[in-house]
């Protein structure tokens, strides 16, 4: 009798807990198709980048980008607004997400963007719907904004708009300062050499320059809003030259020719003059061939009379301030 009632006792808990597990499962299981549902993008078109910062003087790209949102699409309208004394568009390209692809409107009028394309055979999944190539015509902001329904929209076979959600392109548009310049007593292209460049308050760093086999060495600041601000440059080697002032227009590069006055060699501590302690360090390392010798005013890979003359030429001058 108690082994019988341990057997019905054991196949209720046996019931009970191959219970549990189905209601397990199956919550699992609802779980999971929710979650999959949830991950389900919308129907879209987006820009990419969305945000940028992008240089005046040269051309840049954006790409319309389609997510048809696990539907299947027939055609699309993608209509965008821009503001023309911003952005100049150079190009609309489509890309080639349809195959048997037909381009219905491929326009640029005044401050619109047109790119209607679609297919008999449908279309489902996300890539790049088309790109724009642009230049930017002046410093400051400017947007790329697609147009509302009716204008854009997803078409799913059947007809109607699946089109749910757009993200718009915003960019800043900046200027630069283009350089050129001369090191006392370099004739030639002596390598790229990097300087201490502040223009203002908005750059204070290192800057690259390179030579030409005259060399003329150019640089570059990037970065910069239109405005009058100084420009103060020093070499490895030099003096600091200052120039003031230097103005950055706001619908083109700003370039400056600076090779009738070269940067003064001889200072070989730091301390931005040309004295006793500058003289100290080209004695140490006359005739030295190392390419870490601050007293190789004119960067031929020798501390000899030729960089004693720049010192003697400039000695107790200091930078310009």
């Amino acid at each position: 009798m108690k082994n019988k009632k341990r057997l019905i006792f054991g196949l209720a808990s046996l019931i009970v807990v191959l219970g549990g597990l189905v209601i397990t499962i199956l919550s699992l299981s609802q779980r999971q198709v929710v979650q999959k549902k949830a991950a389900v993008q919308p129907a879209s078109l987006s820009l990419l980048p969305e945000t940028a910062k992008f240089p005046l003087g040269q051309s840049q790209t954006a790409q319309i980008m389609l997510n048809t949102g696990e539907r299947a699409v027939v055609g699309v309208d993608a209509s965008l607004t821009f503001d023309p004394s911003m952005i100049k568009i150079e190009s609309v390209q489509p890309g080639s997400l349809f195959q048997g692809q037909i381009v219905f409107k491929n326009e640029v009028a005044n401050n619109k963007i047109l790119l209607s394309l679609g297919s008999f055979t449908p279309f489902n999944g996300s890539g790049v719907y088309g790109t724009l190539k642009f230049a930017p015509l002046k410093a400051g902001t400017a947007s790329l904004n697609f147009n509302p329904y009716p204008e854009s929209k997803i078409a799913p076979q059947g007809g109607g708009n699946i089109l749910e959600a757009v993200k718009n392109g915003a960019y800043s548009f900046t200027n630069s300062l283009k350089f050129s310049l001369k090191f006392q007593n370099v004739t030639g292209n002596r390598g790229e050499k990097m300087i201490k460049t502040k223009f203002g308050d908005i750059f204070n760093g290192q800057i690259a320059v390179k030579a030409d086999a005259n060399g003329l060495y150019q640089g570059r600041i990037e970065n910069l809003t239109a405005g009058s601000s100084y420009l103060k440059l020093k070499g490895p080697a030099h003096l600091t030259k200052k120039i003031s002032p230097v103005v950055i227009p706001d619908n083109q590069e700003a370039v400056l020719d600076l090779t009738s006055s070269p940067l003064l060699g001889g200072e070989a501590t730091g301390d931005d003059r040309v004295d006793s302690e500058d003289f100290a360090r080209l004695q140490a390392d006359y005739l030295a061939s190392a390419l870490t010798r601050n007293a190789d005013f004119n960067f031929d890979n020798r501390v000899d009379s030729e960089d004693f003359a720049i010192l003697q030429m400039n000695y107790l001058k200091v930078g310009e301030q």
